[in-house]
């Protein structure tokens, strides 16, 4: 391990005289100095790639920019067996596979926990998930559809060896290039292939390293409109907040989250994690983690120019102007209406009274719903 940190460090895209302090007073091997200075520096540091970095150091080394192989002491965790998956971006060889991502598209945002007839809450795993396609996720989807069939390769190469048995078990693609078996179109290509980032609000344990982790949650969801630049020019973003049935705020969870990840939100700018490849009972996949997003929820439903409209406050607004220029025209038709109060004079039969009385009750309802549909009409318009 130290052997691999000294290595990593050494291939690493760091200027040396930038990371490592002044040499201590007291005397030290200088050896001895600079692996104790390169074990505490990566030890707390996590290189983060850009899906650029790695497009291009796969177009220079078309074989060797991904490694999955098993790893030196078992990892099994609740019957899920762990393997490396180490990822060679130019000189940096190795590494752990962070990257950034921007400008994602969620088309259909996360699904309402309550919503039975939403098939994405048969699971956990399809709900709780940022859903996008290839085309949609910028170079980050590129990214994927270039690290898709080097992934399948290194796994069937892992098969044949007996690294993995894949008896009863279903191969899971990065991307989701194949319509499923209960799809219409079962078998067949996708033509923008599906990609999903996993979300756990899960925080990571007391003693993960590297420590700046520990204890806090694997995802976290900051609020795109909440950005202010702080003193040193750095920008700063809010966690993301929802307001709950009690008229009050509380952050983002598992059960609320699709109130903030309304459909057609957008990944602004984030970050993901594509640790290792799991091999579990029914099969094996290489998942994607949503490790830190920033997120700009998606509008409100109408159109991208509309002015915010206080529809209650127009409605009012325009009801009197409205009922001035329909009442007087629907109330003149009948003449009858003047007939009340003539009638009061001949003591005329009863019989004849309700018959008189009656005429204009049916032209009343006429006048309000002219006047209503004149509103709404109005609405309409604007």
């Amino acid at each position: 391990m130290l052997i691999e940190t000294i290595i990593q460090f050494f291939t690493a895209r760091v200027h040396f005289v930038a990371v490592i302090p002044r040499k201590p007073k007291f005397k030290i091997e200088k050896p001895i100095w600079v692996i104790f200075y390169v074990t505490i520096i990566m030890a707390n540091s996590i290189k983060v790639f850009t899906p650029a970095e790695y497009l291009a150091a796969i177009n220079a080394d078309s074989a060797g920019f991904l490694l999955i192989e098993k790893k030196k002491e078992e990892k099994v965790y609740k019957g899920t067996r762990f393997l490396n998956a180490w990822f060679n971006v130019g000189a940096s060889k190795r590494s752990n596979g962070w990257f950034q991502i921007e400008d994602v598209l969620i088309p259909m945002g996360i699904a309402d926990p309550a919503d039975k007839t939403d098939k994405r809450n048969e699971f956990e795993g399809t709900r709780l998930q940022f859903a996008s396609t290839v085309s949609k996720a910028g170079t980050f989807g590129q990214l994927l559809s270039k690290l898709q069939p080097e992934y399948r390769k290194q796994i069937d190469a892992l098969v044949a060896a007996g690294t993995i048995n894949l008896a009863g078990k279903t191969v899971r693609d990065i991307i989701t290039v194949v319509h499923g078996p209960n799809s219409k179109n079962a078998g067949q290509p996708i033509e923008d292939p599906y990609i999903s980032l996993k979300i756990d609000f899960d925080p990571y344990p007391a003693t993960f390293k590297p420590a700046f982790l520990a204890g806090l949650p694997r995802t976290q969801i900051l609020d795109w409109r909440t950005r202010t630049v702080d003193a040193n020019g750095v920008e700063q973003f809010q966690p993301a907040k929802v307001m709950n049935e009690a008229g009050v705020e509380e952050l983002v969870n598992d059960k609320n989250l699709h109130k903030f990840v309304t459909p057609g939100s957008i990944i602004r700018r984030g970050r993901v994690n594509i640790p290792s490849v799991a091999v579990f009972k029914d099969g094996v996949s290489m998942p994607i983690n949503a490790a830190r997003v920033i997120i700009e929820p998606g509008g409100a439903a109408g159109f991208s120019d509309d002015a915010p409209v206080n529809a209650a406050a127009l409605k009012t607004a325009l009801a009197p102007a409205v009922a001035v220029a329909v009442v007087p025209a629907a109330v003149a038709v009948p003449a009858a209406v003047a007939v009340p109060a003539a009638v009061a004079v001949p003591a005329a039969p009863a019989a004849p009274v309700p018959t008189a009385v009656a005429v204009p009750a049916a032209p009343v309802p006429a006048v309000a719903v002219a006047a209503t549909d004149d509103i709404t009409a109005a609405l309409n318009a604007i």
